[in-house]
């Protein structure tokens, strides 16, 4: 499970890191939020002029200063909701699964909780220097501006990790190495 902010270096570590896993024939499914909430459809989400009819059921950006938040209403929880179970489920068939995850509320991640139950789940903090993750965010153009901001201070709030990565000065082939390392540790049953 690798949790941080949005533009923190997730997707691309989950990505080396599969690429790493694959050279040495153990398969790994990268899976992330984004890949459900694209799902919706365009009726049910509001991103800056976009306005869906049913964004207030679906997800709709909100705007406060320098920060952005999604506003998860109630289709779009129902399909984060099945979303930890469809990793749960991949999981137990015996897929190993990275998750690039932005957990940010407490329901959240009690929903979390109970999908991993019985699980063999290691909680991964990517962090960032929040400037350097904010211009990454606005370098992107694929990204709303002001999520680094939005998320930052509770991104990390209720996760006890087993690994921290730093994103920050380290680049994702370093880090996505640490991973590994860490995963084929754990494997072995070494601390």
């Amino acid at each position: 499970m690798l949790n941080g902010t949005s533009s923190s270096g997730k997707t691309s570590i989950a990505n080396a890191f599969q690429e790493l896993r694959s050279q040495a024939g153990d398969l790994w499914l990268v899976i992330g939020l984004d890949d459900f909430l694209a799902k919706l459809p365009r009726r049910w989400v509001e991103v800056g002029a976009w306005v869906g009819s049913f964004a207030e059921d679906g997800v709709r950006l909100e705007r406060e200063g320098d920060r952005s938040n999604f506003h998860i209403g109630e289709h779009a929880r129902r399909l984060m909701h099945a979303y930890r179970r469809t990793v749960r489920e991949i999981a137990r068939a015996g897929i190993n699964v990275v998750v690039d995850e932005v957990s940010l509320h407490e329901d959240e991640w009690h929903d979390w909780c109970a999908a991993l139950d019985g699980l063999d789940a290691a909680w991964v903090a990517v962090r960032c220097d929040i400037d350097v993750a904010s211009q990454r965010e606005a370098a992107r153009g694929d990204r709303a501006l002001g999520l680094v901001r939005g998320q930052a201070e509770v991104v990390h709030q209720f996760p006890d990790y087993d690994l921290e990565l730093d994103t920050t000065t380290q680049p994702v082939d370093l880090v996505a190495r640490q991973l590994e390392a860490f995963v084929v540790n754990l494997r072995r049953g070494d601390p």
